[in-house]
């Protein structure tokens, strides 16, 4: 899905949408009379534009930008350097058709910093050190199974990197480890279920370590015994989504009701991207059938090291009204809504409280941006917002966080600043420049 990645045309600043715990798109090429070290490498200036620390910003540069400005570019073997020190980067081919299209790289930022990156190629380049794996995409299907009573019984999962969904596959027969794919980085992971709910859930992480290779590896799901709602080394499924549109889930409003992603002629999920800094799950939902009209549905999802944010980058067609997300009502909470900010600008909506399956506090939250809202409401189960989507393309955040999570937040009115940290960041994104 190239088109989701703008590559765009020549301006002589670049702006990057991004912020430090998620994604920052470069969109265009050049600045002139920058001098570079040597005919395979390039200067990039990237500025902070607020006073205050971005840790782990991650950035993704297109390979066409690059491209424009030094034709020689060769994404294979590059290399990231801030200074004489390499920082961690990989390069995706996100749209499979077997070129690189993505550059993504992870740094911080001191405030105000302007900071030069260098991005080498060749020989001198290939040998990139050991980078710690700080995201992962993950999806496995059972295979020499036993299919009893309409559960895919004993047999064992294998790995995966895409799948068109069988169209006899239904909720908790054990086709799917976890359910469906799932996304996680060192803070925080994610899965949906593929299947008719196409919800999304949360697995709450004690541990930095890319766990969810292992979650549901030897759990009894076709028994209904899953493991990992029950606290673990890890840490466990900690969130109950129910009929809810749990955190981020896609839908559509139609009058009073939700429509959700339930009823299609086809799904095809693919795991986009599996590196030490960005992960991305994608699912194509073909023919959804929303109140007697049908659309294709492209969802995709992504995560950066260091990061609680889940990126959804959703593309329709043909245009709808609207489409719609929210939150999971749960009791004991907290609503949070960002106020007296600028309509045009990013804007959250968050619950805190104990809504955890373990009993203890946790924040979920999701950000869009203003200018596309169309109305804010609840219904019986969910916190929703209604959003208009320009020429069939949608973009929100949502996240979430746990008090157990390693240095969390712990109290409504920490998670209360982070959600105005990170539209703060929304809205002042890093400035990147060749």
């Amino acid at each position: 899905m190239s088109d989701i990645f703008l590559k765009g045309r020549a301006m002589k600043y670049l702006v990057a949408i991004g912020i430090a715990l998620g994604l920052c798109v470069l969109t265009a090429c050049a600045m002139d009379g920058i001098h570079q070290p040597s005919p395979d490498s390039l200067v990039i200036h990237a500025l902070n534009p607020l006073d205050i620390a971005r840790i782990d910003e991650a950035v993704s540069i297109s390979v066409a930008s690059i491209q424009k400005e030094v034709p020689a570019f060769d994404p294979r073997s590059c290399t990231v350097y801030s200074g004489d020190i390499e920082i961690p980067s990989q390069v995706d081919d996100t749209d499979r058709d077997g070129s690189p299209d993505l550059l993504t790289f992870v740094t911080d930022f001191a405030p105000n910093e302007l900071k030069t990156i260098i991005v080498r190629w060749g020989p001198h380049a290939q040998s990139k050190k050991g980078y710690t794996k700080r995201t992962q995409a993950d999806m496995s299907i059972k295979v020499d199974y036993q299919f009893v009573d309409g559960k895919y019984a004993k047999g064992r999962f294998l790995r995966i990197d895409s799948v068109r969904v069988p169209a006899v596959h239904v909720d908790h027969d054990a086709l799917f480890q976890h359910e469906g794919p799932g996304w996680e980085s060192d803070k925080i992971g994610y899965r949906f279920y593929l299947d008719a709910r196409n919800r999304t859930d949360i697995f709450g992480k004690k541990v930095p370590d890319m766990v969810l290779n292992t979650v549901g590896l030897h759990d009894l799901v076709a028994d209904n015994n899953e493991s990992y709602e029950s606290m673990m080394d890890w840490g466990m499924d900690n969130f109950k989504v129910g009929t809810s549109l749990g955190i981020g889930s896609i839908a559509m409003q139609n009058g009073t009701d939700v429509l959700t992603v339930s009823n299609t002629d086809s799904v095809f999920c693919v795991i986009a991207a599996n590196g030490p800094v960005r992960s991305d799950v994608r699912a194509t939902y073909y023919g959804w059938n929303a109140a007697g009209k049908k659309y294709d549905l492209i969802s995709n999802y992504s995560i950066t090291a260091g990061s609680r944010l889940t990126l959804c980058e959703e593309k329709i067609w043909p245009n709808p009204l609207n489409l719609c997300t929210g939150l999971a009502k749960h009791d004991s909470t907290t609503f949070i809504e960002s106020k007296n900010r600028a309509s045009g600008g990013w804007q959250y909506l968050g619950l805190y409280g104990r809504q955890s399956r373990y009993g203890d506090d946790m924040g979920i939250a999701l950000f869009y941006e203003g200018a596309k809202r169309i109305e804010r409401r609840a219904d019986a189960v969910s916190e929703l917002v209604v959003l208009r989507p320009e020429n069939g393309s949608l973009k929100y955040y949502f996240a979430a966080a746990w008090q157990q999570e390693p240095n969390g937040i712990k109290s409504v009115e920490e998670f209360r600043l982070y959600l105005e940290s990170i539209v703060k960041k929304l809205d002042n994104p890093v400035r990147v420049s060749f």
